[in-house]
């Protein structure tokens, strides 16, 4: 059960990372700050996941970190310089 103390972190999969932090800090979170990572999973600048995780039950003071997209993919070594077709 959740007391007074703890806080849902919400889900803010696919925002964009500054809708994202606004999103947190409006549920009573402070963000430690952002992450880059490369995903073929989301657009650049979208929001691919957050630690803690959404819907993790935390106290309230913990800070969150956002990890977004960088745009790009990384390829796969044998597979670079290669043709597509």
């Amino acid at each position: 059960s959740s007391g007074p103390d703890t806080l849902t972190v919400p889900d803010v999969t696919g925002m964009d990372k500054d809708e994202a932090r606004s999103e947190l800090e409006k549920a009573g979170f402070a963000v430690a700050g952002f992450t880059q990572e490369n995903t073929p999973d989301q657009d650049k600048d979208k929001v691919t996941k957050t630690e803690p995780a959404a819907r993790a039950v935390v106290s309230k003071d913990t800070k969150i970190r956002i990890f977004y997209a960088t745009g790009n993919v990384k390829v796969p070594d044998d597979l670079v310089g290669k043709d597509w077709a």
